[in-house]
């Protein structure tokens, strides 16, 4: 038996660093409706999609650029993916205790 399962990318752009994230985020959430009225099944967002480009910057406290992956960032987009029944891989700077990662998280199409 042959599954089918469409793929989209998202291209969002750089972000500036007076971008505030939720405007980031309702970006990122008009490209998940996009990609279900193309009746795609799962969205691909560049790394770090969320925030400026911090790892090749000098400066020493990126910690507002790592996010909890069960904070309410992160659960908008979980939303957003289980509102328009699509999938989602999302690379963001991931929040654990005190340790920092550059995480991709897997959110399916009921936002889990």
């Amino acid at each position: 038996m042959t599954t089918i399962l469409r793929v989209t990318c998202a291209q969002t752009g750089a972000v500036s660093p007076s971008t505030p994230l939720l405007k980031t985020i309702e970006k990122a959430c008009g490209m998940i409706k996009a990609a279900a009225e193309a009746r795609a099944d799962l969205i691909l967002f560049p790394e770090l999609f969320l925030h400026p480009f911090f790892p090749n910057d000098l400066k020493s406290d990126f910690d507002d650029f790592f996010l909890d992956p069960s904070g309410p960032e992160i659960g908008r987009l979980k939303d957003c993916c289980s509102k328009e029944g699509v999938a989602a891989i999302l690379p963001v700077g991931e929040r654990s205790g005190i340790l920092r990662y550059n995480s991709a998280l897997y959110v399916d199409m009921r936002g889990r």
